[in-house]
């Protein structure tokens, strides 16, 4: 999903205007793009990685994956539905075919009927959107009703007139429902179960629904919840702020829809037919755990290859050019992602970008599905299409091979793909990657590191998606903060490491569900203890940190320390101390600055509160700057980063004010 951090970009931008500020010298490039200045004492010693005092740790290569191409099938689904245009319904029956993967037997069922959030406003997922929400407005209210759930191997029982009346704990919910069983399901068994149920579609809302002729079907059939393999149920109630857990399977999916419809759908197409004026529709999919489809009679398409992929792109009439920007963005980001974080394993990409009357049906990942957006007039040199596009692209890796829990762990997917999102967008625009006019550029990084120090002290990380205060807390935090610190570890440690270290994740862990244990346990083996660590105390706990520089202050050095001088000039002895605030320790540089013109760089280590830096004179030391490439990029103030024995010139003043006014420009351009 994308909309947390889309809704905040412009407001980040703004945010920035006083978070970026740079004290002594002006906003720098991101230190990959361009290296800072080499100082008079020489070129800056730090790796050509972008790595700072710490060496990564030594690994080799991160493995090749090792993983078949398809899971091994846990709940598959073989669904025949047809649509009522007229009436909004989507009337079907679901063969639910589900093994038994814990240790132990089981004696109930979890249903969900998420499409039951917008049954009336008195849902969990309506109340608390009221609260807490970007959007709580109903229109045409849905639902999902289930009229029967024959299990085969239980003689043929209806399971569903014994189902628990509601979501626990929530007499006005029904999206989470406890189907008890009349025996025990033993380890490793299988049962069959056939659902009949109406898919009643609201008024769009929240990437569900119509609007006018378009529909966007999400959530629209009963699913069955994750079984874990300690025996346990991985169930919950559709909240706003979270999103789906699934196993793996097969679907095969029919749909029965009026014949002008243009239809996209997760999944190959692999049947066609036409009666009268009706379509018959016919989707396969391996190793998916979900499916969703859309369908509108004034699509535009355009179908592309990327390697051994087909890409269909639907988008609305007259928008030829975000269609060129979105296929622009495939190209780039695809080939880099199978690089990265392993093969794609479908035959099929299903591109969408709705029509402006359905916005909020942008913004979403589904298997082989996604659907992009962005402003509809966007003023040139803005990169919201992209921007969606790439991020939606790379949910197909994190969440969609490795289907972490998103409920619990949103920073699993919506983290590390605001990371790599960063990172193509970085790569393909350099440092405009958000924003670019002439005499002004903003990087996506930059806007990330705006919001996530707007939360930094908020909140943990590692926590559920219904636990945050809000939907842009978990923009600032799961986001934004996730993103900023994978780039500071990228920058300290070393960027190749930390694709090491994201590699064998994504291939260690495809298919199989990961946990944030698994995703620290890669950053300790490739690139060692200290990132690991640091990544921990970042997520998991409210890390933060702000490196702040003491004024220099000079003194007549004692003569037993005073070095030699020309004959009429005293020695001096300038001091200094940078304290490191917060909980995070990374390593950083510090520049010193003299009368002469000179400079120099010495590393810190940054474990302990502070450290004093002393030069003997001439030449004097009149300045420092911490950090002056930027390598720490969670540092959640940058105008305490430099320090002067010197009033600030005028000419400064006046680039922070223009600067400050660029970006307040950037804010009403997004």
């Amino acid at each position: 999903m994308t909309e947390a951090h889309l809704a905040g970009l412009g407001m980040a931008a703004a945010a920035s205007s006083v978070l970026l500020l740079e004290g002594l010298a002006p906003a720098l490039p991101d230190a990959r793009v361009e290296a800072a200045s080499a100082s008079a004492a020489g070129p800056d010693p730090s790796p050509s990685d972008g790595a700072g005092d710490a060496t990564p740790r030594a690994s080799a290569p991160a493995p090749a994956p090792t993983h078949s191409d398809h899971p091994s099938p846990v709940t598959s689904y073989h669904i025949d539905a047809r649509l009522d245009a007229a009436a909004h319904t989507i009337e079907g029956t679901a063969v639910i075919t589900w093994r038994n993967t814990a240790e132990t037997p089981i004696e109930e069922l979890w249903l969900h009927q998420y499409l039951e959030a917008f049954a009336h406003p008195n849902t969990l997922f309506l109340r608390e959107a009221g609260r807490r929400h970007r959007q709580s407005g109903l229109g045409d209210p849905g639902g999902l009703t289930v009229s029967s759930l024959v299990a085969d191997e239980l003689d043929g029982v209806d399971l569903w007139p014994h189902r628990a009346p509601h979501s626990p704990d929530d007499p006005a919910d029904t999206t989470d429902i406890r189907v008890p069983l009349p025996r025990s399901v033993l380890p490793g068994e299988i049962l069959t179960l056939t659902a009949s149920f109406i898919a009643r579609m609201p008024s769009l809302v929240e990437r569900t629904g119509y609007a006018r002729g378009f529909l966007f079907a999400g959530q629209w059939f009963p699913k069955l919840a994750r079984l874990e393999a300690d025996g346990t149920w991985a169930h919950f109630a559709f909240h706003p702020q979270s999103e789906f857990y699934a196993d793996f399977g097969d679907y095969s999916v029919a749909l029965d829809l009026p014949k002008d419809l243009i239809v996209g759908a997760t999944g190959e197409r692999i049947e066609t037919r036409f009666e009268e004026d009706r379509q018959l529709l016919r989707y396969s999919v391996r190793g998916v755990h979900d499916f969703a489809w859309v369908a509108w009679d004034g699509f535009r398409e355009r179908r592309e290859t990327l390697g051994a992929v087909t890409v269909t792109l639907l988008y609305p009439p007259g928008h030829r050019w975000n269609a060129d920007r979105t296929l622009a963005a495939l190209r780039a980001a695809f080939p880099r992602f199978e690089q990265r974080y392993g093969p794609y394993p479908y035959s099929t990409l299903t591109v969408v970008h709705p029509p402006s009357f359905a916005s909020t049906a942008g913004g979403m990942e589904y298997p082989t599905l996604i659907t992009t957006g962005g402003p509809w007039f966007s003023w040139a040199g803005t990169r919201a299409v992209e921007t969606v596009t790439i991020h939606e692209l790379a949910h197909q890796w994190f969440y969609g091979l490795i289907a972490s829990n998103e409920h619990d762990l949103p920073l699993l997917d919506e983290g590390l793909t605001s990371y790599a999102e960063a990172r193509i967008l970085r790569e393909s625009f350099g440092p405009g990657s958000a924003l670019a006019w002439p005499g002004l550029a903003i990087s996506a990084a930059a806007l990330q590191r705006a919001r996530a120090a707007t939360y930094v002290h908020d909140d943990v990380v590692v926590q559920p998606a219904p636990a945050f205060a809000s939907f842009s807390s978990i923009g600032g935090l799961v986001y934004s903060k996730t993103a900023v610190t994978l780039d500071t570890l990228a920058l300290t440690f070393g960027e190749a490491a930390v694709d090491r270290a994201l590699a064998r994740y994504t291939h260690e862990q495809r298919f199989r569900h990961p946990t944030f244990a698994d995703l620290q346990r890669s950053f300790e083996h490739e690139v060692g203890e200290d990132a690991s660590a640091a990544l921990a105390a970042a997520l998991a706990e409210r890390g933060w940190v702000n490196y702040v520089a003491g004024r220099p202050h000079c003194y007549p050095a004692p003569a037993s320390t005073a070095p030699a001088t020309t004959p009429g000039v005293s020695g001096e002895t300038c001091r200094a101390i940078v304290y490191r605030h917060g909980t995070l320790r990374f390593p950083v540089e510090i520049e010193l600055r003299f009368d002469d013109g000179a400079r120099e760089r010495q590393r810190w280590d940054g474990k302990g509160p502070w450290i004093a830096v002393e030069r003997h004179g001439p030449p004097r030391l009149i300045a420092l700057q911490v950090d002056p490439a930027r390598r720490i990029p969670l540092d959640t103030q940058r105008l305490d980063d430099a320090a002067t024995i010197e009033p600030c010139p005028p000419s400064r003043s006046v680039e922070r004010l223009a600067y400050l006014a660029a970006l307040a420009l950037g804010w009403m351009g997004t």
